[in-house]
Formats: structure tokens, C-alpha cells, sequence
């Protein structure tokens, strides 16, 4: 009688072990696929934003230079006027 509880009982251990290794394997493997192919698609997604924030930063970069030649225009603009100023008040003198 010990001898076959013991059968029954070790058939039943090695069967459940058995059971349960190969579905956690495929499941895993299936999920660890399904989070790469998200991580990848967020990389895309946050290297579209940063060329997109690069494209607008380069105009950004040359409006300085241009506000420096509009300052030099502005003071050639006064000095021009200051002359004409100055003209116009030895004419009338």
C-alpha cells in the first residue's frame, strides 16, 4: 500500500511540474517581444521629435545675426537722420 501512494504521489509531482513549464516560456517570450517593438516605436517617435525641435532651433540661431544687422541699419538710420537734422537747421539759420 506505501509503495503505491508513493507511485501516485510521485506521478502526480512530476506531472504537475511537468504541466506547467512550456506555457510560461512562450507567454513570456511573446511579451517581452511586445514590449521591444513598443520600446522601439517610442524611440521613433522621440527621435522624430527632437529633428523636428532641431529644424526649429537652426532658424532660431540665424535671427540674432539678423537682429545685429537690423540694430546696424537702425544706427545708420539715426545717424542719417541726426545729419539731416543738422542740415536742415544750417539752411534755415
Amino acid at each position: 500500500m506505501r509503495k503505491l501512494l508513493l507511485a501516485v504521489w510521485m506521478f502526480l509531482l512530476t506531472a504537475g511540474l511537468w504541466a506547467q513549464s512550456p506555457s510560461p516560456a512562450t507567454d513570456d517570450a511573446a511579451q517581452l517581444q511586445q514590449e521591444i517593438d513598443q520600446l522601439k516605436k517610442t524611440v521613433n517617435a522621440l527621435e522624430q521629435r527632437l529633428d523636428a525641435q532641431q529644424k526649429t532651433a537652426q532658424p532660431t540661431a540665424a535671427q540674432p545675426a539678423e537682429k545685429k544687422e537690423e540694430t546696424a541699419s537702425t544706427a545708420d538710420l539715426q545717424t542719417s537722420v541726426r545729419d539731416l537734422n543738422d542740415r536742415a537747421l544750417e539752411t534755415e539759420r
